[in-house]
């Protein structure tokens, strides 16, 4: 078929092959002669092509083609992303993988896509786009030449991503031209695009991604051009600085509070007011450039002090400082190109809570033109993603902002100011969020190169809007006038009620009594409501959190219990206890100093901030009523306290929690935590089924207890769940006993025991349930264990290469594989194993675990049109062992059909015998 460009003129196609060249499994150098060939690339081939018109199927991005000026008109066929300045001399390009990108050269080019979605840029020259089957996104940029669209076609969702100065449809509509059977539009100055038979009444909004329009922005909320040195926060240090250097999530100390563990990250964020940890932990990532940018640097480490790992690099957030629910939020960068860099500007909850997210801006180096944009919600109890990779010219080659417009109803994704993704709002996405610039290194980033380190992004400047017409939805930043200290009359004393924390960032809320509220050691987010409340924290908070409606000389704080000499003064705040200070956003964030002017501690902790209160004037006796305690109080160190002992809670996957000298209970959670439990008869609580067990360092037999009665499936409160069949205790090999449970006891519903923990050091034999447990006499019923995947952000990775290496992590991670023999190992969590399109070389998945894992081969059976309940007694499926352990997994694309009789093998599950294979361990629908 023939191909019209803007002007009218012929584009030039590739001629047909004539004849073929094939390339071995090894690396091949294949090369052309005068004719039409096509040169069939393998892993690594080289591809030279002669004076004919050439067609270069790439089955890898690792094939290399050599084409001469003058050398034909030439084609490259592929299934990945392409980006055609990277051929010389090649003018032609399809792309016929879904959710791939094809983009051209300065020439005129034929671009084209296949089935599925693709993105298509031209570049300059004039240039013909096909879209082919699909939604496809054609992207158009005034100045760079005049396209032609062969095949828009509106009731399939193709879109124009469209840089010419429009913000609406209806500018759009005023530029549109019926051209008999064409439609063209006028972008001014000569340039314009055309739609090749089309009429102007199909084409509709829905059909353009444009510029943003700036009147849907309301007043700026938070501007920061790094034009001076950092202002980097800390606690102690420097309360009203801007940025926070660590997420703090478990402490000062945690691993969990500098780099992000469940990713597979491979650094550690730094800071220069890291405590207690030598060399590069203390030094900063920061750089506050002359031309008024800010570098973040990622870089080897050999430090044994950075928790084993080998990179620093930095991240900021504006957690302690600024949050706002809905607005637009925007940063302007320049990339690192190292191999194995992430960098990233996303938001999340300021509460704490996760789900959700907001991903502005993720880039793996691995493809520099490719920006991913994701929600993540958890509507229902459920996570899901929802995200697109949107092609940009090059992220490494000068600064892009990257933007997101979040409304009550709609996300809208921009880059460089142009529309790339739409999308509903989750309906959990309604509460205030902060943001974080950061570059985690390894992870979904893929390999790391140190021979391209230091890796290094470059931020302008970072900026936030609310919306037009909202004045409200600000929660923090530089540009909020703190309000005057007003002391409201006093409340009735209306009987309240008693709320205490119960969970890591908890949330509690009184109501029009005079309520007491107990926070816990989290940033719990505390509401006292009508009434004169009483805010108590017994023990010092490992993150602080906000007391969003403190009346001021009505509420009152009581942290007696915090004061580690038993002060009973009648001022705090003059004999050197406590400290009102700024939190820079028109709040007040409480420090106290636990022995005052004393020596032994010095250190400043946070208690909580008073959301909207000014410390201008604030005294100790319009906040704690008076004085401070007419008794001493229970003296209380930074420690974990005595006797009767701490009650600590798993927060993050593989946690680490420690006990002190009292009767303590640890919380676990479904990771394998590490639990100590200190001096005390402790007693570590299991409420999940854990889906990695962990272990218990001192589990002391006959003084310490497991608490397991949540985890019955049936409701079982006998005496002894080892007589029962409920409880075995296992030899782990290495001196301690795993603890299996099998939730129903001796009933077939469930047979499998799981392992809830082993205790180090503590041998099974003669061990017994009385000497271990607790709880399973329960009077009534416990509640039946959740079986469920994890709840832990997992990775989504895609095959880019012939032969790709795809890991995942401790999440429920979902690996598709490509076309070459990749190999996917999924790790720890609940996996997905996507296969969109026959291998042309099987490859392996590495530890499938059946029951748990799933390979998901419902597009293979979407083609093949199959609509059965039963691929295997179809024939369309088959199961073989491949002689070694492992199960070849084949499809035959028509069953029993004879159109096509050989079965092609879509994968080796490595160890995993056929027999223990399920119909639950595959999707076909």
């Amino acid at each position: 078929m023939s191909y019209l460009k803007y002007d009218g003129t012929l584009a030039a196609e590739t001629a047909a092959p004539v004849t073929g060249l094939y390339g071995t499994d090894g690396v091949d150098t294949l090369t052309g002669t005068s004719q039409a060939e096509s040169l069939w690339g393998g892993q690594g081939d080289l591809l030279t092509g002669g004076l004919g018109d050439d067609t270069y199927y790439l089955k890898s991005a690792t094939d290399q083609v050599v084409e001469l000026a003058g050398g034909g008109t030439d084609k490259i066929v592929a299934w990945t992303n392409v980006y055609l300045p990277h051929y010389a001399n090649v003018e032609n390009l399809e792309v016929d993988g879904d959710k791939t990108y094809g983009a051209g050269n300065a020439g005129d080019n034929v671009i084209q896509g296949g089935a599925g979605s693709q993105q298509l840029y031209g570049g300059g020259g004039q240039d013909v786009l096909i879209g082919g089957a699909g939604a496809d996104t054609f992207i158009v940029v005034k100045g760079q030449g005049n396209d032609a669209i062969q095949d828009f076609t509106p009731a399939d969702g193709d879109v124009v991503r469209l840089t010419a100065g429009f913000t609406s449809f209806s500018q759009v509509q005023s530029h549109l031209t019926q051209v008999g059977a064409d439609v063209k539009l006028d972008l001014g100055n000569g340039d314009g695009l055309v739609f090749r038979n089309l009429q102007v009444s199909q084409l509709s909004a829905a059909n353009f991604q444009l510029q943003l329009d700036p009147s849907k922005l309301g007043a700026m909320t938070f501007d920061d051009e790094f034009s001076g040195k950092l202002s980097i926060w800390d606690a102690e240090s420097n309360p009203t600085g801007t940025w926070r250097p660590d997420f703090g999530y478990q402490g000062s100390q945690g691993l969990g509070s500098y780099t992000l563990s469940s990713n597979n990250e491979q650094q550690i964020y730094t800071s220069p007011y890291f405590r207690d940890h030598n060399g590069d932990f203390a030094e900063s990532p920061f750089t506050s450039n002359a031309d008024g940018t800010l570098s973040i640097t990622a870089k080897p480490s050999a430090n044994p002090e950075i928790f084993g790992y080998g990179y620093t690099s930095g991240l900021i957030s504006t957690q302690p400082t600024f949050s706002q629910t809905y607005g637009y939020f925007e940063m302007r960068a320049e990339l690192p190109q190292a191999a194995g860099a992430w960098p990233a500007f996303w938001l999340i909850p300021a509460n704490g809570a996760w789900p959700p997210e907001l991903d502005v801006m993720e880039t793996l180096t691995s493809d520099p033109h490719a920006d991913w944009t994701t929600e993540h919600s958890g509507v229902g109890g459920v996570h899901t993603s929802n995200g697109v990779a949107s092609f940009i010219p090059d992220t490494t080659s000068g600064f892009h902002t990257y933007g997101v417009l979040w409304t009550p109803t709609d996300l809208v994704w921009y880059v460089d100011g142009v529309e790339t993704f739409h999308t509903a709002t989750p309906a959990d996405m309604n509460t205030p969020m902060y943001m974080i610039a950061n570059m985690a290194v390894g992870g979904w980033g893929g390999a790391v190169d140190n021979a391209d380190m230091p890796a290094t992004m470059t931020i302008d400047y970072i900026h936030a809007y609310a919306l037009a017409g909202d004045t409200s939805s600000s929660t923090g930043g530089a540009t909020t006038t703190p309000p005057p200290v007003v002391t409201p009359p006093a409340a009735p004393a209306t009987p309240g009620v008693v709320l205490t924390s119960a969970v890591y960032a908890d949330t509690l809320a009184g109501g029009a009594g005079a309520d007491t509220l107990n926070a816990g050691q989290g940033p719990d987010k505390l509401t006292g409501g009508a009434g004169a409340d009483t805010f108590v924290f017994k023990n010092l908070p490992w993150n602080a959190g906000h007391i969003t409606d403190f009346k001021v000389g009505v509420d009152k704080l009581d942290i007696s219990a915090l004061y580690a000499n038993g002060y009973h003064g009648s001022d705090p705040v003059a004999d050197g206890y406590v400290s009102f200070v700024s939190d820079g956003a028109g709040g007040t964030k409480v420090l106290l100093d636990t022995d005052g002017n004393g020596s032994a501690n010095t250190i400043k902790f946070q208690i909580a901030t008073l959301d909207g209160v000014s410390p201008t004037g604030l005294t100790a006796a319009q906040v704690f009523g008076g004085a401070a305690s007419t008794t001493p109080a229970t003296p209380v160190t930074p420690t974990p306290p005595a006797t009767p002992g701490v009650v600590l809670t798993s927060s993050v996957y593989a946690d680490t929690l420690a006990g002190g000298a009292g009767a303590d209970t640890l919380n676990a959670g479904q990771g394998p935590d590490k639990l100590t439990g200190g001096a005390g008869a402790d007693t570590f609580v299991f409420k999940n089924l854990p889906w990695n067990a962990g272990h218990i360092s001192d589990f002391q037999v006959g003084v310490d207890k497991l608490d397991l009665s949540a985890l019955y499936a049936n409701g079982y409160h006998g005496t002894d769940p080892v007589a029962d069949g409920y409880l075995s205790f296992v030899s782990d090999g290495a001196g301690g006993t795993k603890v299996m449970l099998d939730i129903d006891g001796a009933a077939t519903a469930n047979p499998w025991p799981y392992t809830i923990v082993t205790l180090d050091g503590v041998a099974p034999a003669g061990l017994t349930a009385a000497q271990v447990l607790a709880g399973q006499t329960a009077a009534t019923p416990t509640a039946p264990a959740v079986v469920a995947p994890p709840v832990i952000p997992g990775l989504a990775l895609s095959s880019t290469t012939y032969g790709d290496h795809l890991t995942g992590g401790a999440g429920a991670d979902t690996l598709a594989a490509g076309q070459g023999p990749d190999i996917l190992t999924g790790a720890a969590g609940a996996d997905h194993f996507v296969f969109g399109a026959l291998p042309w070389n099987a490859g392996h998945v590495t530890d499938f675990t059946p029951g748990t894992d799933v390979l998901d081969l419902r597009p293979l059976f979407a083609q093949s049109g199959y609509t059965g309940s039963d691929p295997i007694a179809d024939g369309y499926l088959k199961l073989e062992s491949d002689g070694a352990g492992g199960t070849k997994v084949l499809f035959d694309s028509d069953g029993p059909g004879t159109a096509n009789p050989w079965p092609f093998q879509i994968t080796t599950l490595d160890g995993v015998a056929p027999s223990s294979l399920h119909p639950s361990d595959w999707l076909f629908h």
